[in-house]
């Protein structure tokens, strides 16, 4: 407990006084920091003023120079460009030599496959090479009659020669296979 002189009103009253005083220095400081921080940012402030103006101006005076017809001429060869683009890839998208690969694969049995050589590929059909060897002749005839299958309107050519054998024949295919 603190001791005084003076009587229990007047401690009252300046306490009282006491507390504004402190309040107000307390705002005082807190003025005084935020006049500090913003005064410390003007500077940035201007120099990021006067660089985003100086950029404006260098775009503003590269858009005069150019000539319109040339802007023109490059948007034009762009959207020409673009469109064959378009077309070329709807074209090769329906067209996977992986797929083709993969069906003519599941569809060998017990035949061992050599070689594969696709000759040409249109939108409706592919010519494809088969070169392997077969165990009997009657698995590679059912091989020609799986690949038949595999779609309609396939068609599988193979020489008669190639059964001439009737174990380890050696053979040749040449396979129409229809992409629709």
């Amino acid at each position: 407990m603190r001791h005084s002189f003076l009587p229990i009103q007047e401690q009252k009253i300046f306490k009282k006084e006491y507390l504004y005083h402190i309040a107000v220095v307390a705002l005082f400081l807190l003025a005084a920091t935020g006049l500090v921080g913003v005064c410390s940012l003007f500077p940035a402030y201007i120099y990021v003023y006067i660089e985003g103006s100086s950029i404006n101006d260098t775009i503003v005076s590269s858009g005069k120079d150019k000539n319109i017809s040339e802007i023109l001429g490059i948007e034009k060869e762009l959207r020409s460009d673009m469109l064959l683009i378009n077309s070329l890839s709807e074209s090769f998208s329906s067209i996977r030599y992986s797929d083709l690969i993969e069906q003519i694969t599941s569809a060998r049995g017990p035949i061992s496959i050599d070689s594969i050589r696709f000759e040409s590929i249109s939108t409706s059909t592919a010519t494809i090479f088969l070169s392997g060897t077969a165990p009997t002749r009657e698995s590679l005839i059912s091989f020609k009659t799986r690949l038949e299958t595999l779609n309609k309107g396939n068609k599988v050519d193979l020489p008669i020669s190639g059964l001439a054998k009737n174990k380890d024949i050696s053979f040749s295919l040449k396979v129409i296979k229809s992409l629709q």
